[in-house]
């Protein structure tokens, strides 16, 4: 059993003796403290990701639960050292290759700085092969987590720094249209079972979550518009087609393009 003022909830042993490891062994000797929590919406990657950052950290909070990028920066550069900061990325669809570029460079970025501070980082993303490969390979491990039926969730598999590797690889080469299969292919360093706990204020965590999908939302379009800006000035620069004739291919005004470009 885990406890600290707010919650108690049961942690599987080979899971604390491996935050154990990390908290203990691995910061302290200036390794990286990056791990994945992968699988399924709604299977409870979310709720496992607040347990383990809780069992290291006593004082995470919804500060230190982040959505979006400028939420972690400023997580990484306010928050006290040798905290655990929790990515929960919610962002699906169409978008999640995008998101999952963004979370990769994110954290590569700061990657010196989390180091420094000591910061344990675990990020809560759907599909582990959508990440970014540098990425995966300065992870120290990642958790699977998945449900049996649809009240019936709490269970996962570990992988250590090599095992992540291995299924990372058999996700994007062997089995990109069933990464199911790979997770059965693969060696797992054991199994567990995690309890319902929440360790955050779910209503503080839900309007947090919601403003920030709400951001992400309104962002995303001038992401693509930029994504659209570079394709463009590619175009007319590499290929010596002109905006106009572009613009009379698919329909719109050369006005409408030209402020796509203008910075470019």
């Amino acid at each position: 059993m885990a406890r600290s003022r707010q919650y108690n909830y049961w942690l599987d042993g080979y899971v604390k003796d491996n935050l154990d490891i990390v908290q203990n062994e691995a910061i302290p000797n200036k390794w990286d403290g990056l791990f994945i929590i992968f699988g399924r919406e709604g299977s409870g990657k979310t709720t496992f990701g607040t347990q383990c950052c809780n069992y290291l950290d006593r004082k995470f909070n919804i500060d230190i639960c982040v959505f979006t990028p400028d939420q972690f920066t400023e997580a990484i550069e306010n928050a006290k050292p040798e905290s655990s900061i929790l990515w929960d990325e919610a962002i699906t669809g169409a978008d999640i290759s995008l998101c999952a570029s963004v979370i990769s460079s994110s954290i590569i970025s700061k990657l010196t700085q989390i180091r420094k501070k000591k910061h344990k980082i675990f990020i809560c993303f759907p599909y582990l092969y959508k990440l970014n490969k540098y990425f995966i390979s300065r992870c120290m491990g990642s958790f699977y987590i998945y449900a049996k039926d649809f009240d019936d969730r709490g269970y996962g598999y570990f992988y250590d720094y090599e095992q992540t590797q291995f299924l990372y690889g058999l996700m994007k080469e062997k089995y990109r249209f069933n990464y199911k299969m790979a997770i059965n292919r693969a060696y797992k360093s054991f199994w567990f079972k995690f309890d319902k706990t929440f360790c955050l204020p779910e209503k503080k965590y839900d309007i947090k979550k919601e403003e920030s999908r709400q951001l992400n939302d309104s962002e995303k379009g001038w992401v693509w518009k930029d994504r659209l800006g570079q394709i463009l000035t590619i175009l007319k620069n590499d290929y010596e087609i002109t905006t106009k004739e572009i613009a009379d291919k698919i329909g719109v005004k050369p006005p409408v393009l030209y402020t796509l470009t203008k910075n470019k």
